[in-house]
Parts: C-alpha cells; sequence; structure tokens
C-alpha cells in the first residue's frame, strides 16, 4: 500500500532532512525568479491521485527492501519537473534509494498556479 499526501511545505519538520546533493544545485534558482510556497491551485499528478497510486505500485520494489513510510518533499517546477529532492523521514538507505528512483521517474507534473 502507498500513500501519498500534498503536505504544507511552510510547516516545520521536527527531523532534519536528508538532502540528495545532485538535486540541489541541478536547477538553481535566480534572485529573479519567484518561487510560490502557497498557490491556489496545487501541483497535480498527470491524471490525478488515482495516476499516482497506480504509477507508484508499477515501480519494482527490491525484494529486500525494507516496507514502511517514507516522508518525501520535492519542488513542482514551472515545468513540471521535480526538484530538490528530500528525504524528510527514511526507513533505511535501500528504501529512501528506491523512493527517491521512484520519485525521478516520475512524468512531468501539472505546476501549481
Amino acid at each position: 500500500m502507498c500513500e501519498f499526501r500534498l503536505a504544507d511545505v511552510s510547516a516545520p519538520t521536527l527531523l532534519s532532512p536528508t538532502i540528495i546533493p545532485q538535486d540541489t544545485v541541478a536547477n538553481p534558482r535566480s534572485p529573479e525568479e519567484p518561487f510560490y510556497d502557497l498557490v491556489d491551485e496545487m501541483p497535480e499528478f498527470p491524471g490525478g491521485q488515482d495516476s499516482l497510486f497506480s504509477f507508484i505500485k508499477r515501480q519494482k520494489r527490491p525484494d529486500t527492501c525494507a516496507m514502511g513510510r517514507i516522508i518525501m518533499r520535492f519542488v513542482v517546477e514551472k515545468d513540471g519537473s521535480l526538484t530538490h529532492l528530500e528525504v524528510l523521514r527514511g526507513i533505511d538507505a535501500e528504501a529512501d534509494s528506491f523512493a527517491i528512483r521512484t520519485v525521478r521517474a516520475m512524468p512531468r507534473w501539472k505546476p501549481g498556479r
């Protein structure tokens, strides 16, 4: 079973995030480019949440990968690409890596407005 929820990015986190370095610098923002953490319409996976759940279930989880809840944070860019991936609360290195690979494999999202 997978669970996906959009969360308030301004809410404080109790744990320090595990930042994936190549994602934090791969798409640097210019100071002139606005960043919106509150939008009228939240970003959406193409086809909605049912399609998102279906996409996640189709990913091949290694047999040795632990099961559990992994909490991640990422930014949906204007073009729908996902950047700045962070594992806020993970399980172990293998499961966290699988979650990151799954998010990286996602198609472009419909950005928020």
